[in-house]
């Protein structure tokens, strides 16, 4: 991975630069812990991707194997396409600008560049990783789409999709969802009113958080073909900081906290407690979104530096990029719960 390095710049420096980044993102990510991206997404490398984009196409069938009796015949299946999913590069990037007077002096300059990426280099990184996530989500049920979502690409040969929208033509979160070829609808958009954090009218409750289970594990929990799954695995939550608090009430009570008869929690066990994530990033504090780590996909590449030099008058500058690619393959791995949707 090269810079683009000014002429003046020892080539030195450019190995520097990534060592010093490498070091810095290691600590900040061990300080930070993982980010949102990263806890809700399978982040990969971008050399994953073959190529000048990202493609990838289902194939429906039976959703399992039939009997076969002793010298039978085993049974015949046919396979047909599903949704095809693409997703197209994209580009996060930063440019400063370094003083001239810094930039005159070798020794300056280098420790200026090394601060920076020591210290604002891996929270710029950090916190972009994080508004990719929330982006989609905050604006995931909006009925003309976000850029976010856009996939359109004729330099990249990507043929034309729905601009600003999923794969199946609708926002991520909709209640107009079908499977490939038929046309039962789901909802994956929901506005449970029992699930507002507490200082909103309803706090989070039970009932409402029963809703938003079976919603999300039996409601939709549909392949492409129309055949069930198991959708109750490894569930997580994302919520506003209130709505962590409220989460955690109901899912940790032995008793239903909406009955006041001594009756079960129903609930307790089904979400684990320490799945349910608060951030202040959520658009509107009475957003909850279920997710499992399934039905996205994300690939970034590591961050690019490069200088650049303008004559007349001088001015040094400095680049901090990188490419990434971000996707929504499956709804059926998201439910939303109260998001905006305009």
């Amino acid at each position: 991975m090269g810079a683009m390095v000014r002429s003046d710049v020892p080539k030195g420096l450019a190995a520097d630069l990534y060592k010093w980044d490498l070091e810095a993102r290691t600590d900040y990510d061990k300080k930070e812990g993982p980010s949102l991206l990263d806890k809700f997404t399978d982040v990969k490398p971008m050399s994953v991707v073959k190529g000048s984009f990202y493609q990838r196409t289902t194939a429906l069938t039976d959703d399992k194997l039939g009997d076969k009796d002793d010298y039978g015949l085993s049974d015949k299946a046919s396979l047909v396409d599903g949704w095809t999913v693409y997703g197209k590069k994209k580009h996060k990037s930063k440019i400063f600008r370094v003083s001239s007077e810094v930039a005159k002096d070798w020794h300056r300059y280098t420790n200026f560049i090394k601060e920076f990426i020591k210290t604002t280099g891996p929270e710029w990184i950090y916190n972009t990783k994080e508004a990719i996530l929330m982006d989609a989500i905050n604006y995931g049920a909006l009925t003309a789409g976000h850029k976010i979502f856009d996939q359109n690409s004729s330099d990249a040969g990507i043929p034309s999709t729905t601009a600003n929208l999923i794969y199946d033509g609708l926002p991520w979160f909709d209640a107009a969802h079908t499977a490939k070829g038929h046309t039962t609808t789901y909802d994956n958009c929901m506005t449970e009113t029992g699930l507002s954090p507490s200082g909103v009218a309803n706090g989070v409750n039970a009932a409402g958080v029963k809703n938003m289970y079976v919603r999300f594990a039996a409601t939709n929990a549909k392949m492409e073909n129309g055949a069930n799954f198991n959708n109750t695995k490894d569930i997580h939550v994302l919520t506003s900081i209130a709505g962590e608090m409220d989460w955690g009430s109901v899912l940790k009570s032995t008793l239903n906290p909406d009955d006041n008869n001594n009756a079960d929690n129903y609930i307790k066990g089904k979400i684990k407690p320490e799945n349910v994530i608060g951030t202040n990033l959520m658009a509107v504090d009475t957003q909850s979104i279920l997710f499992r780590k399934k039905g996205l996909f994300c690939a970034i590449e590591e961050p690019k530096y490069e200088f650049m030099q303008e004559k007349e008058p001088d001015v040094d500058w400095v680049r901090v990029s990188f490419d990434y690619i971000f996707v929504p393959e499956n709804w059926r791995f998201v439910l939303s719960n109260n998001v905006p949707l305009t």
